[in-house]
C-alpha cells in the first residue's frame, strides 16, 4: 500500500505541473444548470467500479488533495491518455504508468 501511495502522489506531483490550471470542465451559470450539467456528464462515464475506485484512491489521497487530483486526472486523460489513441511518447507520466503493454502499443 505504501508503494501504491508512493506512485500516486509522483503522479500527482508530475500532473499538477503539467496541468497547472487544470478545474472542472462543466459550463454553468445558475445551479440549475450545473445539476444538469453534472447529470449529462455522468451519463457520458463508463460504469466500471466506481465506488472500488474511489474507496481505493481515498486511501491514497488525502481529503484536501482529492479534487486538485480529480481535476489533473481528468485533464491528464481528455488530453495525453486518450482512450483510442494515448499519446504515450509525450506523457509525463509513462515511466509510472500502470498498464506498460498499452504504452508500448502506442510508441
Amino acid at each position: 500500500k505504501d508503494d501504491k501511495r508512493k506512485r500516486t502522489h509522483e503522479i500527482f506531483d508530475k500532473l499538477k505541473l503539467e496541468h497547472p490550471d487544470s478545474r472542472a470542465l462543466l459550463d454553468y451559470e445558475t445551479p440549475f444548470q450545473l445539476l444538469i450539467a453534472t447529470i449529462l456528464a455522468a451519463q457520458c462515464t463508463d460504469d466500471r467500479d466506481p465506488d472500488k475506485i474511489e474507496k481505493d484512491l481515498c486511501e491514497l489521497i488525502s481529503e484536501k488533495d482529492r479534487t486538485p487530483f480529480s481535476y489533473a486526472v481528468n485533464f491528464h486523460g481528455r488530453y495525453t491518455c486518450k482512450a483510442l489513441g494515448p499519446l504515450c511518447p509525450n506523457c509525463v507520466v509513462e515511466k509510472l504508468c500502470p498498464f506498460p503493454d498499452k504504452t508500448r502499443a502506442f510508441r
